[in-house]
């Protein structure tokens, strides 16, 4: 069996975390105020909430809304332009792949332990932040 590591299990010790917020949300609703926001999601996703819709959502939880956002955010230079030139440091890069394995490990979680707060989550998340993008 193999030993989880040190990041591993702090990934885990903060699973829920990011669910919490939501669930506490839905948990408030009354099971009318539930219904219309069900029936809102669904008319977001004609055909359906796809796999694909899935995918936007989590890549816009872990990695597009995480510190990629910061090194986004900054200020255009010429030498962007220059492929010969790295655009992110080593420790840019560990910071954002550390950030999207624990968020996504967080919403794993919250996926095996409230499988309909994590769909309601991600639709509700999506369409927030992916309603533009493909499908």
């Amino acid at each position: 069996m193999l030993k989880k590591s040190k990041a591993t299990n702090d990934a885990e010790s903060k699973a829920g975390s990011i669910g919490a917020g939501w669930r506490e949300r839905f948990n408030a609703m009354s099971p009318e105020e539930l219904a219309a926001f069900d029936a809102e999601l669904e008319a977001e996703y004609p055909g359906g909430f796809s796999l694909r819709d899935e995918a936007n959502a989590l890549i816009a939880c872990a990695v597009r809304n995480g510190p990629i956002e910061n090194l986004h955010a900054g200020k255009y230079s010429p030498l962007l332009e220059d492929p010969s030139l790295s655009r992110i440091t080593d420790a840019e890069m560990k910071q954002i792949m550390l950030n999207a394995t624990e968020t996504l490990a967080r919403l794993l979680t919250l996926r095996e332990e409230d499988p309909k707060s994590y769909s309601r989550m991600l639709r509700a998340y999506g369409k927030m932040y992916c309603h533009f993008w493909e499908r």
